[in-house]
């Protein structure tokens, strides 16, 4: 096994308002002609819209513990990762895997949620430290983390380079269940802790991402 890389899928991309199947037929190419080249990939999955509308539900309905609502969202993210698992076919392990620190044979393992009080993005964190993993992707629906919200914004400054200092001066280092932004503040506190390198690229971006597994200039953001 030449590599392990590490994939935190946004659920953004896997349910924008509703189950993007082309994204993920369009993930499944991308990652079967890298198992060609004899590398090890662990997708995690996130929830996407569906999440947080179970968890408004959920609230509506008088819900308001983090943990519950954290579990609402972990079991949206084990059913989006069961859909990727299964397209994969058998090039897949027969299972979803949930505990990131348990570390199982296979040339392709797909995750999801393991325990509240953080997203799928920390459990891509301890894997990358289970799977010694060379390489830690996150996918999201933009090019760059940006100084502000470039939606709203249209003078927001993308940032290739930022420590994880500065972005969890950005972020703030609180949970909340549902909150949408690039990466996980918890994963974030972790990978620091860690000294991991994350890389948060347009997931939609499948030549690009090809450039940032082959070592080669890429559009994205480097977090370290």
């Amino acid at each position: 096994m030449e590599q392990t890389i590490v994939i935190s899928v946004g659920g953004s991309l896997l349910i924008p308002k509703e189950i993007s199947t082309q994204f993920i037929a369009d993930v499944r190419k991308f990652v079967l002609s890298g198992l060609t080249a004899g590398t090890r990939f662990v997708l995690v999955c996130g929830g996407g819209s569906i999440c947080r509308t179970y968890q408004q539900a959920a609230k509506q309905l008088g819900v308001k513990d983090k943990e519950s609502l954290d579990w609402v969202g972990i079991m949206v993210t084990r059913l989006n990762a069961e859909l990727l698992r299964i397209a994969f076919g058998s090039n897949a392990n027969d299972t979803v895997l949930y505990n990131p620190h348990k570390k199982v044979k296979g040339n392709l393992i797909i995750a999801a949620g393991h325990l509240p009080g953080c997203s799928t993005d920390y459990d891509a964190v301890v894997l990358a430290k289970t799977y010694k993993a060379s390489l830690l992707i996150n996918l999201f629906n933009q090019d760059y983390v940006y100084d502000k919200d470039p939606q709203e914004h249209s003078d927001a400054t993308p940032l290739p380079i930022l420590k994880w200092s500065d972005y969890l001066a950005m972020v703030g280092k609180e949970w909340i269940p549902g909150l949408h932004i690039p990466f996980d503040s918890i994963a974030a506190q972790e990978a620091k802790k860690a000294g991991l390198k994350v890389i948060l690229a347009n997931g939609q971006n499948f030549v690009n991402l090809r450039q940032i597994v082959e070592g080669k200039k890429f559009i994205g953001t480097v977090l370290q």
